[in-house]
């Protein structure tokens, strides 16, 4: 299905929208149309050659589809998902809806231990799983969401699929915060260590929302100690609003974070 949309040529440029454009006649002057193969995702989301090795993994998707009924992931995600899978992206900067500015860290993989991973395997920060692969336990969605402990409630509501850099301060796996490597590690034990991009699976389209680490800790605790049932989690508490769908999430991400102040 093809679908024509009005756009910015400085926009385009930013975000690297284009697939192909078709200057107008007798339309709008000084306007350009992009043509659009319903399938737009895969010219908005770029990432640093080289950090995109491994293919997401069907079973994992088919699975975490059937066991959380709230999931219904976006077909255009799912369309675009090999091109930035576990990968870096070269256009990393949006804001929230409250206009606070973000940097993406980089996106999740959706593999487990079965997974056919590419190259050797890069061993886990997380000290409990040492042995495994860190694109399976820090950076797995499926294990993160998974494991008896953490900062998503076990992805009754939210789904992360990025990770955010992320102020921190120095812990037990990291004696130096600025270490790059304490930034880029979405660790599931007792609380999660840095920010995410989520999808909010109580919307329908899901919207994606910014996930705050450290507000979800607090209702973690309040979970945990005060025996407090799921649909009582205070998820406004610690999750913001983004974009109402993902390819309008895909239409906000900029270079550069000054293209966002001006």
């Amino acid at each position: 299905m093809l679908r024509a949309i009005d756009c910015d040529r400085s926009r385009d440029r930013d975000h690297g929208l284009v697939s192909r454009c078709i200057q107008p006649t007798r339309l709008k002057p000084r306007t350009s149309w992009i043509l659009y193969v319903d399938e737009p995702c895969k010219q908005m989301i770029s990432c640093i050659p080289g950090t995109v090795l491994d293919s997401p993994d069907k079973r994992i998707i088919g699975r975490m589809s059937s066991d959380w009924p709230n999931i219904d992931f976006d077909s255009k995600f799912l369309d675009a998902l090999p091109d930035f899978h576990g990968g870096v992206p070269t256009h990393p900067y949006f804001a929230s809806k409250s206009g606070q500015i973000h940097r993406i860290a980089f996106f999740l993989y959706f593999v487990d231990e079965d997974s056919d991973l590419h190259g050797a395997v890069r061993e886990s920060k997380n000290y409990f799983h040492d042995s495994m692969d860190e694109r399976v336990t820090d950076r797995g969605v499926d294990y993160i969401v998974g494991c008896d402990v953490n900062g998503f409630f076990d992805g009754d509501r939210i789904v992360p699929f990025a990770a955010l850099y992320t102020p921190l301060e120095p812990n037990g796996n990291y004696e130096d915060p600025n270490d790059p490597a304490a930034h880029l590690t979405l660790t599931p034990l007792d609380t999660v260590n840095c920010n995410a991009l989520c999808f909010d699976t109580s919307t329908e389209p899901h919207s994606v929302v910014v996930f705050d680490a450290a507000k979800s800790a607090a209702e973690q605790h309040r979970y945990c100690d005060d025996c407090v049932e799921l649909d009582e989690i205070q998820y406004d508490s610690f999750i913001e609003c983004a974009a109402e769908t993902f390819l309008e999430f895909t239409r906000m991400l900029t270079d550069s974070p000054d293209k966002l102040t001006t």
